[in-house]
């Protein structure tokens, strides 16, 4: 009995067609030491052939130390997590001139947004500043104010160094369209870093003094 042979698979072949280079011609000369089995050669063009060398753009130190330059400082409720937030918006300007900050309080329920200035009243760490300097407590409310009045701050204290801080925002038109106002509990134990904070977007001119 004859064995059964089973025919063989005819194989087929593909025959791909190169495609067109579209590089320039500079890029073409460098191809073409190119052998048939294995990558191109890497090899440096000289400038005189078109193609130059691109170093990695430098960064001097002081764009730098403008990029990091930090902007913001927030404060927080040590109760219910409500934030007072004073956010530059021109650093570009000396210590002892006027700055214009954003100033944000917000709560779990609320939130409003107001632009003030240190213009006249000077930086709002001047009050923050006393606060740290006297924080076994004092008599009376240490207070705050933007010329305008669209921003106001007093603090009170107890025996015990908790400090209560109420903040007042109302609109710059006159008469105000809306008003807010917001308590933030502080400890003692922060004053001196949220003092720092503060004055470290909106630095205390020299020889300025609290007089709230």
């Amino acid at each position: 009995m004859a064995a059964f042979r089973r025919p063989m698979k005819r194989a087929s072949f593909y025959y791909a067609r190169p495609r067109k280079s579209r590089s320039s011609p500079q890029r073409q000369r460098a191809g073409s030491d190119r052998n048939s089995y294995g990558p191109a050669p890497l090899s440096i063009a000289s400038p005189s052939e078109g193609l130059t060398a691109r170093s990695p753009a430098r960064v001097s130190p002081l764009t730098l130390g403008r990029r990091m330059q930090n902007t913001e400082a927030v404060i927080r409720s040590a109760k219910d997590g409500t934030t007072l937030t004073f956010r530059l918006l021109d650093s570009a300007r000396p210590k002892d001139e006027e700055r214009s900050f954003e100033v944000t309080i917000e709560s779990p329920d609320v939130r409003a947004r107001v632009i003030a200035s240190t213009y006249y009243a000077g930086s709002p760490a001047l009050l923050f500043r006393k606060i740290a300097q006297n924080w076994k407590g004092w008599k009376d409310e240490s207070k705050w104010a933007s010329l305008e009045g669209e921003f106001t701050m007093s603090a009170r204290s107890d025996s015990l160094g908790h400090v209560t801080l109420e903040v007042a925002l109302r609109s710059d038109t006159y008469p105000p369209e809306w008003k807010m106002n917001g308590l933030i509990h502080l400890e003692a134990g922060s004053l001196d870093s949220i003092a720092r904070s503060v004055a470290s977007i909106l630095p205390i001119a020299e020889n300025a003094s609290y007089e709230g």
